[in-house]
């Protein structure tokens, strides 16, 4: 093992890991600036939704990728591997939100005071799925040893976030919701962008077997 190569990547996952899960922190100024103190309550709570809500999603996808990773490229099963734990996470983020809906609405509702709670589960839970696969795509990254990407992936969540949050909240004023929706676009982008540039090499299939 390359020890100096090792520690170089070590570092490099840790500015993207910390620059990755603290981007709703860097909006805490502009969300003061903009939503009145109740509306920031409530999406205070929301965000804390999303990430309890991401760790069911992923059902433990991430650390089986990272786990299995290397013998399936080996066998040139990759994209198999990487495929078909995204579709778990697919799966996984619809199966929470149905639940969420038919069976925790009066929960949600008890929570959040609102009448429109249906509207913002789903985007709650829209967030927490594309925040998740987001996540789970940069792991081939890792994977691969690739920090250059990982980093540079990572880094630019933060300024899509805030990005999206200034047009959705200063511009359109559109609120909780707007920074819900921001999240949505910001890290389903991001998904997106990453997940061409990785299946596009290794391609991309599902396996029941895996």
């Amino acid at each position: 093992m390359n020890l100096k190569l090792f520690g170089k990547n070590a570092i490099i996952y840790v500015i993207g890991m910390v620059a990755l899960r603290t981007a709703s922190f860097l909006l805490i100024p502009l969300y003061t600036h903009s939503l009145p103190i109740k509306e920031y309550g409530f999406l205070a709570t929301l965000l804390l939704t999303i990430q309890v809500m991401i760790v069911f999603m992923g059902l433990g996808t991430r650390t089986g990728f990272m786990r299995f990773a290397a013998e399936y490229e080996t066998k040139n099963l990759i994209g198999h591997l990487l495929g078909s734990s995204v579709l778990i996470n697919i799966v996984g983020g619809l199966i929470l939100t149905s639940v969420s809906i038919l069976f925790f609405k009066p929960l949600f509702q008890s929570v959040l005071h609102t009448q429109r709670v249906v509207e913002y589960i789903v985007l709650t839970c829209g967030a927490a799925m594309s925040q998740c696969l987001c996540i789970h795509i940069l792991a081939y990254y890792r994977a691969r040893n690739e920090g250059l990407k990982f980093m540079l992936a990572s880094g630019s969540a933060p300024v899509l976030l805030i990005l999206t949050n200034l047009v959705f909240l200063l511009i359109l004023h559109q609120g909780v919701k707007g920074a819900l929706m921001a999240q949505i676009i910001t890290y389903g982008c991001l998904w997106l962008l990453v997940s061409f540039n990785v299946f596009s090499k290794i391609g991309i299939g599902i396996s029941m077997q895996l």
